[in-house]
């Protein structure tokens, strides 16, 4: 048992090791000056407004969001500096254990990460690459501009990318029309948009789990008289292809 805990140990050590190198491509990164200043997709000829432009409406609903996304994905979100390492320990643990990748352990920070190396291959190169990136993404940016990066660029399968051209393409909504089904629809997608989008059962049951630990969480008043409905979700949109 002493040699199994040494193993595992060493293992994270080496691992940590590795991510606080630094790493020397820099096209990854974007120049914390302008890559929040974004315009968001086009759908159907009506241009989104950028961030700075959404009605209040847009950005309670935005506000929300983030905090369901938070208590779902990583509830230490604001407490990290990119890898989460109690996550990472469990992750290892239970991967060792199956003698195969099982478990992320991934945080926010590093989903975002996996989404600009573009790059989601079950590997431990991928992974110690993913986690390098996460940590000078923290490095260089303050958590709002990391959870406004990652809402505009993580993926919601076929060929939408954001949560205003997933808004749009599903619901034929923009962000600031969504309902609290919705918003919880789009975060179930998060973990596996295409098998989700193949199988509504699979996908309703997942956001029934999702809507049962934001209640039992007690953080959010908005749910407290609602037991929400989910309708099937529109995979003929134009923006959607399966891949």
């Amino acid at each position: 048992m002493g040699n199994k805990n040494s193993s595992q140990e060493k293992y994270i050590r080496a691992y940590i090791r590795f991510c606080l190198k630094p790493m020397h491509s820099k096209s990854i990164l974007l120049n914390p000056s302008s890559q929040l200043n974004f315009i968001h997709p086009t759908w159907q000829g009506t241009q989104i407004k950028s961030v700075e432009q959404k009605s209040k409406n847009g950005e309670e609903v935005i506000v929300l969001f983030k905090r369901f996304l938070i208590c779902i994905e990583d509830k230490r979100f604001y407490k990290h500096r990119g890898l989460d390492f109690r996550g990472i320990l469990r992750a290892i643990l239970k991967n060792l254990k199956a003698r195969k990748i099982v478990q992320g352990g991934s945080t926010l920070t590093q989903q975002l990460a996996r989404r600009l190396l573009k790059d989601n291959c079950k590997s431990i190169r991928r992974k110690l690459r993913e986690s390098r990136l996460a940590l000078q993404l923290e490095k260089n940016h303050n958590k709002a501009e990391i959870l406004d990066l990652y809402l505009e660029k993580i993926y919601w399968g076929g060929n939408v990318f954001g949560i205003h051209d997933a808004a749009l393409t599903y619901f034929k909504k923009t962000v600031s029309e969504l309902s609290l089904s919705e918003i919880i629809q789009l975060i179930a997608l998060l973990r596996g948009p295409n098998l989700y989008l193949k199988n509504q059962l699979l996908l309703t049951q997942r956001c029934e789990l999702i809507q049962r630990t934001l209640k039992k969480s007690g953080q959010f008043s908005e749910l407290d008289h609602h037991n929400l409905y989910f309708n099937p979700i529109d995979t003929n949109a134009p923006n959607h292809k399966t891949i």
